[in-house]
């Protein structure tokens, strides 16, 4: 059992994806989004109550210690991504900010601790949670036989 938290932008298929592996397998504990996104999103909007992100770290770590934990990190097209955005009424904030929020995924990722599933969601979802269950059952056997 793998605890799976799904990561990354608005409007790129974190739920709708964890809500495929869930249907798939009952094995595994999915989050949507959970301390990178607590820390990006407190980033972007300046909040004064955001963690530190070594406070995040070593919440991870000991969180990695009782689970074998994934980021499963979900990204698409910009193009779509804004598409959806509107297509949402989301703010138009966000929409402005995608790149700066993509460089807070990738600054924060950077020393996150978790290993990192990183998913292409224009992709049929099928191929997309086949390629997750087959990144946790490989580092799960890696770790067994201690190859990892």
């Amino acid at each position: 059992m793998a605890l799976l938290i799904f990561e990354g932008l608005d409007k790129t298929g974190k739920t709708t994806l964890k809500n495929e592996v869930l249907k798939v397998t009952n094995k595994h504990i999915c989050w949507d989004r959970g301390p990178a996104s607590q820390w990006v999103y407190g980033q972007l909007y300046n909040k004064p109550d955001t963690p530190d992100i070594n406070e995040l770290y070593k919440l991870e770590k000991s969180i990695s210690n009782a689970y074998p934990v994934f980021y499963v990190y979900t990204y698409s097209r910009l193009s779509d991504i804004k598409d959806r955005m509107k297509l949402c009424n989301e703010s138009q904030f966000l929409i402005d900010k995608i790149y700066e929020t993509l460089d807070y995924y990738l600054t924060y990722f950077m020393y996150s601790p978790i290993p990192k599933i990183y998913v292409f969601t224009g992709f049929p979802i099928d191929k997309c949670v086949s390629k997750i269950l087959e990144e946790v059952s490989f580092n799960e056997t890696c770790k067994k036989t201690n190859l990892n």
